[in-house]
């Protein structure tokens, strides 16, 4: 434990109020660090040699100003360095970040000598005391092993009940109305799949149960926003200020809060082991984590373990399932062709079994396209170099460089027809060509579709998301009738901050509910 985790204790235990000569000390601490850090004007960034560094503006010097023009203008100097054609290195605000060009996604997907999970330790504060609900994303044999293996080969047994409470869920969140109601969706997004991810990873008790999804919606939001915040303090201070900033206070507020609820579960499940000679009944998140530890003889912190997967589960599907709903509200034409295939595949199926979502190609492509347009970031592929790695052009990577891919591919003129176009049905269209079938799914990844990331660091709940938006969206599309606002000027807008793409959760749509 570090000296300043020792002080104040583990981010678990309680915060109490420091005495005024250990404040007087802290702040003292600070002052001196800060007086450092300005006496160079890049102190906190070590540029990597041999690898250009893209300005946009040659009159900023300090770092300060290099981080606030990243957070405002990172698609600019993104641009500014794609039209080199080569790999080049930005300032960021976490610290110095290369950007490849898209022609090295095979390159890099599984190359040994880059890391994934030290990428999301080093750059998202893995380590920091509140920040270690992600952390479990290096725990790459339990973590990995309980989504791809676990999750994934028990979805056809959860299609049922999870489009039961996806009905459910979307009728509990927007009620009746018989005119056209205002309803901001963004703010309801990450509840629902919330709700249906908690019946997935650990049953009805826990995706009926508010607290719990209060803390893994909550956690999700907070643990981005806090990271946008600490990513502005220079790298000397973050490790301090770190225990006092209210953003990071917050999530560590969280996690005791999750504490509170997964810890006394796990106690009364030990409690039913002994009482039934070893055996568990269970089939669900917790269980998958305990019995991989057990079998891989790695500990793992099972509370943070399922904080991790919560934002696995929500942070990009609510994101996408937001988007979607824009892009139908502002091309409504794709909502009837939507409503005209779940009813004739319901009517196939006899109800939802462990074939329909698969049935629902239309659908699937309008998700996938929409994902497309709306990719969440700018970059993608993020990694971390293990050791001095030459790549076939002879550009050098050197250790300890973090490395991503400008995300390209989705509005690539040479890849995409009309690639600045919303076609609802690009995908279906695709699929109908021979050899295409699975080409183009939504879980498919390649070179050239990178939303799910791709090699063997794609997102490996990727086939469950496809699930739980299909399940949403077909309650949403059949409940309710759904429009822009008046104050909406075409497709809202995604936000811009650094080099994430979010939707703007504050936009108004209007619903009414539907006479079926």
């Amino acid at each position: 434990m570090d000296p300043i985790s020792s002080l104040f204790g583990k981010a678990s235990s309680h915060e109490g109020s420091l005495s005024i000569i250990t404040a007087t000390a802290i702040i003292f601490a600070i002052s001196s660090c800060y007086l450092l850090s300005k006496g160079s004007a890049h102190f906190s960034y070590r540029l990597y040699p041999s690898i250009p560094l893209i300005e946009t503006d040659a009159s900023t010097t300090s770092t300060s100003a290099a981080k606030a023009r990243w957070v405002t203008s990172a698609s600019e100097i993104i641009s500014s360095g794609l039209k080199t054609r080569k790999p080049f290195q930005v300032l960021a605000t976490v610290r110095p970040m290369i950007i490849l060009p898209a022609r090295y996604i095979d390159e890099i997907k599984n190359h040994a000598n880059l890391d994934f999970a030290k990428a999301v330790e080093s750059n998202f504060y893995g380590k920091y005391p509140g920040f270690d609900g992600l952390n479990s994303l290096n725990q790459n044999e339990v973590f990995q092993d309980a989504i791809r293996v676990k999750l994934t080969q028990g979805l056809n047994r959860l299609v049922t009940p999870l489009a039961q409470e996806a009905e459910v869920t979307v009728l509990e969140t927007f009620s009746e109305s018989t005119d056209w109601t205002p309803c901001t969706f963004g703010h309801h997004a990450a509840p629902m799949i919330a709700r249906l991810s908690a019946l997935a990873f650990l049953g009805p008790k826990f995706c009926r149960n508010q607290h719990w999804i209060d803390v893994s919606v909550n956690y999700t939001l907070d643990v981005f926003n806090a990271a946008r915040v600490l990513n502005l303090w220079s790298p000397i201070l973050r490790r301090v200020v770190v225990w006092f900033l209210p953003e990071t206070r917050k999530l560590r507020a969280h996690l005791r809060k999750a504490r509170g609820i997964i810890e006394p579960e796990m106690a009364d499940r030990a409690e039913q082991r002994k009482q039934n000679a070893g055996l568990d009944t269970n089939n669900d998140a917790l269980e998958w984590f305990r019995e991989s530890s057990e079998v891989t003889k790695k500990p793992l912190d099972i509370t943070l373990a399922q904080i991790c997967l919560s934002v696995a589960a929500i942070h990009i599907t609510s994101q996408l399932l937001i988007n979607v709903m824009y892009d139908l509200a502002a091309y409504p034409k794709y909502i009837d062709r939507l409503r005209e295939e779940l009813s004739q595949v319901l009517l196939e199926d006899q109800g939802w079994k462990s074939t329909t979502p698969a049935k629902l190609k239309r659908m699937d492509s309008v998700i996938k396209e929409s994902q497309r347009m709306n990719p969440s970031s700018m970059i993608s592929m993020h990694r971390y170099v293990e050791k001095p790695t030459k790549l076939s052009d002879n550009t050098l990577l050197p250790k300890g460089a973090w490395v991503t891919i400008a995300a390209t591919p989705a509005k690539d003129a040479n890849i995409w027809t009309e690639p600045d176009t919303f076609d609802g049905l690009r995908f279906y269209n695709l699929r109908q060509q021979a050899g295409n079938e699975s080409r183009y799914q939504l879980t498919t990844t390649s070179s050239e579709q990178i939303g799910f990331g791709v090699g063997r660091h794609a997102c490996p709940g990727r086939f469950f998301a496809s699930h739980e938006l299909k399940f949403l969206l077909a309650q949403l599309i059949v409940k309710f009738d759904w429009k822009l606002s008046d104050s909406e000027q075409g497709r809202p807008k995604s936000l811009e901050i650094g080099t994430e793409m979010m939707p703007n959760r504050n936009v108004v749509l209007l619903r009414k509910s539907r006479q079926i």
